[in-house]
């Protein structure tokens, strides 16, 4: 009986321990931190907020940065001629500066409204700059009226603390127009053919067109269904090369359009010609399939080459080369590295306009490392 007293005893004092720990649990030693809320702001409606810690969570901040607002970047973009503004566009941000500020996120892209106006949320005590995507063409913020317009040094726009608004007006300059035809060889017009441009004479930033989100530079265009094209091009670029290419025909180069005296470019016709093709088999030098050997062509009037064209070699040592120019080509095929490379004597093949070559083509030791006999 005692020892069902004493046990009793134990959990009575065993409760009223457990109770005089939840009590100082909630007692006023502890602090209670409520979530963060942002200080409010009356020209802001309830949507602006809500996209404003859109727009943070996006950054993905850590928690106390997420705990107030960044900079608030507001703008307007006008053409820089005329002061109109332009709406509709998009406006991307690039971040500038040191090494440390590079690395923070600049402002997702924007389109601006009816009026031109855009509104981005930024991050804290950044520099960045502006440039505009206008009908496809990238183009870089040129400052002020005044200013030297230049696709090379757009001016520096700096976030400040957070809750700061930071008004920048964006000024560019219109494109210029690059139009014409795309034809085939009897002069009947192409539809869906890609059509973009190669700089000759003044400049075209690579940067802006990358930051501006094209895998491409410059991009490319498509012809029309009546074989037309209109590329617009940066105002500081002078002289161009038209580049064409469709399925089943060679990639074509336009003569060197200039722009002229009132500022626009001559209308050029682009003629694609229908495309052959190269097929055969690879073999080592003791007449075996050979496997994962490089073969490419070229063409010794072609005015650019972006890449050498060629395929790899299956299993069997088939390859087969598409749109070949029909023209008189030569063709390379190697293999290896160093002492191990092997590599084929230049072939030199006529191609026929849409129609299948066919070769057979032998590696040899590289001359460089060849053992002497």
């Amino acid at each position: 009986m005692r020892s069902r007293i004493v046990v009793v005893v134990v959990v009575l004092f065993a409760l009223a321990a457990l109770s005089a720990v939840v009590w100082r649990s909630a007692g006023p030693d502890v602090i209670v931190v409520a979530p963060p809320t942002e200080p409010h702001d009356p020209l802001q409606t309830p949507a602006e907020v809500d996209q404003r810690r859109a727009d943070r969570s996006a950054h993905d901040l850590s928690a106390h940065d997420r705990s107030a607002p960044g900079p608030i970047l507001r703008g307007v973009v006008l053409e820089n001629e005329s002061g109109e503004p332009l709406p509709n566009v998009t406006v991307v941000f690039l971040g500038v500066g040191d090494a440390a500020a590079a690395t923070r996120p600049e402002p997702s892209p924007t389109k601006t409204d009816a009026s031109g106006r855009f509104k981005v949320v930024g991050w804290p005590d950044t520099t960045i700059a502006a440039v505009v995507i206008w009908d496809g063409c990238v183009l870089p913020d040129g400052g002020d009226a005044t200013s030297e317009l230049s696709d090379l040094s757009p001016p520096q726009i700096r976030l400040g603390d957070m809750g700061d608004d930071v008004e920048h007006t964006i000024r560019v300059q219109r494109p210029r127009r690059l139009r014409g035809r795309v034809v085939d060889e009897s002069g009947a017009l192409v539809s869906g053919a890609a059509v973009s441009w190669r700089p000759v004479s003044g400049s075209a930033s690579v940067e802006y067109f990358v930051a501006a989100g094209f895998t491409d530079f410059p991009p490319p265009w498509s012809s029309d269904r009546r074989g037309r094209f209109d590329v617009a091009l940066p105002p500081t670029v002078e002289s161009v090369i038209a580049v064409a290419e469709a399925e089943g025909r060679v990639k074509s180069w336009s003569h060197v359009v200039e722009v002229g005296a009132n500022g626009s470019f001559p209308e050029v016709d682009i003629e694609l010609r229908p495309a052959g093709v190269i097929e055969g088999r690879v073999t080592d030098p003791s007449g075996r399939p050979a496997a994962a050997v490089d073969v490419w062509w070229y063409e010794a009037d072609t005015p650019f080459t972006d890449r050498p064209r060629g395929v790899t070699t299956d299993a069997q040592g088939a390859f087969r080369l598409r749109y070949v120019s029909p023209s008189r080509v030569t063709v390379r095929a190697a293999r290896g590295r160093g002492r191990e490379r092997m590599s084929t004597v230049p072939r030199e093949v006529t191609v026929q306009p849409a129609q299948t070559t066919t070769i057979e083509i032998q590696l040899r030791e590289d001359p460089v490392y060849a053992t002497p006999k």
